[in-house]
């Protein structure tokens, strides 16, 4: 999976109104939100990404954001 661009986040779930968000929560224990715009094979779709530290959340934007080319992710469908 390739992220191409981080749409909003990080966002701090336990601030939050949850009555808006029209998923469950994960329950792992992570809180920190970022919504992405990803490829995968060769389509865009909007996912979801979730940290359990908010400097784990950051850290991930950050290098999403100073990159001018996708970044590609391993992740387990």
């Amino acid at each position: 999976m390739k992220v191409w661009a981080i749409t909003k986040g990080p966002i701090d779930m336990e601030k939050e109104d949850f009555e808006e968000y029209p998923h469950e929560l994960p329950d792992d224990g992570s809180r920190f939100l970022v919504d992405c715009k990803v490829e995968i094979n060769g389509r865009l779709f909007d996912r979801e990404f979730w940290f359990k530290a908010e400097d784990m959340a950051y850290d991930f934007k950050h290098t999403v954001d100073a990159s001018m080319e996708a970044i590609e992710v391993e992740f387990d469908f």
